[in-house]
């Protein structure tokens, strides 16, 4: 995988995109509350946080995590950017969650892949199933319209400690090698 990793590509490379494409830049693969304020420091239009399911590396927190502690450490970034998020999203209640942290959307990946072992009627079916969830769990928190989503229908008490705050590591200095390989 690392070859199709372009090693030269920085945060300025961003203005370059964004001049060269004439679209608007979503930097997936955010996985820091650090990251986040450099992309908007760098004109992003959105970022879309992304684990990419766990198969680059292996033991990085699920995406959920990295968006409630963007929400609870930096919450001001929301009305910068747009927040996508995806990885370990199978449910409609997953789906309110993440709306009601402040996400714009949600990637529902795999159940979709999965699907597609029946077609376009599998893919109907989940949509569906997706969307006849959503309603419910709405229905059940009292909401009419995905904008009465908010972070105070969830209780993160349990997650809490599993959020890191800022300033938990302070600058060390350079690392020496010490291994000759």
């Amino acid at each position: 995988m690392a070859q199709y990793i372009d090693k030269s590509l920085n945060w300025a490379d961003v203005a370059w995109i964004k001049a060269t494409s004439g679209l608007p830049v979503v930097l997936k693969g955010v996985q820091s509350v650090e990251d986040a304020k450099l992309a908007v420091q760098h004109g992003v239009d959105g970022i879309f946080l992304s684990n990419h399911g766990g198969r680059s590396l292996d033991t990085a927190q699920p995406a959920i995590l990295n968006l409630l502690e963007l929400r609870k450490n930096c919450p001001d970034i929301f009305a910068h950017v747009e927040v996508y998020v995806d990885g370990g999203f199978e449910r409609g209640t997953d789906i309110l969650k993440a709306i009601a942290l402040g996400a714009t959307a949600v990637g529902v990946g795999r159940p979709y892949m999965y699907s597609l072992v029946y077609g376009q009627p599998g893919v109907e079916h989940l949509t569906q199933i997706l969307k006849d969830e959503l309603e419910v769990s709405m229905r059940i928190c009292g909401l009419n319209t995905l904008d009465q989503a908010t972070p105070d229908l969830l209780n993160t008490a349990d997650l809490d400690g599993l959020i890191r705050k800022p300033g938990t590591f302070p600058d060390l200095p350079p690392r020496r090698a010490r291994a000759k390989l």
